[in-house]
């Protein structure tokens, strides 16, 4: 489930219990245009296209590349350890995500607060969405 604010910007995304894109669907190209992109960002999936996640503007926010990916990003890793999960034999479950995006006024999002549970363990990070500096 996703909530958007009176701008139409996604604020709040709910997903019960997380599953993995079944086995040989294809990766489908995602819109790049997000509200407030800047040049250094990635238009970063809420949801994971590995998580099934659409490729829609009803899923995508601009993040900052080295938030969204990349060696050292903890979003990346948050995403490692759900899909993990769902890998395990037997599978540990993922559930009650919550994403809350944060926005200051703009249309770009400043952070992200998620909190989620895997086996039933709760967990969640805060993830700012720095502006690089662009010299």
């Amino acid at each position: 489930m996703y909530e958007t604010n009176v701008d139409g910007l996604i604020e709040r995304v709910i997903v019960e219990n997380l599953h993995l894109k079944p086995t040989g669907r294809p990766r489908f190209k995602h819109d790049p245009n997000t509200p407030g992109k800047l040049p250094t960002d990635d238009a970063g999936h809420l949801i994971a296209d590995v998580f099934d996640g659409s490729p829609e503007l009803d899923n995508l926010v601009s993040q900052a590349t080295a938030l969204n990916r990349g060696a050292g990003s903890e979003w990346t890793e948050m995403e490692r350890a759900w899909r993990d999960a769902l890998s395990d034999v037997p599978p540990r479950a993922v559930t009650d995500i919550e994403i809350e995006i944060l926005y200051d006024g703009g249309k770009r999002p400043i952070a992200l607060d998620v909190r989620y549970e895997i086996g039933g363990k709760p967990d969640g990070n805060h993830f700012p969405n720095p502006v690089p500096n662009i010299d």
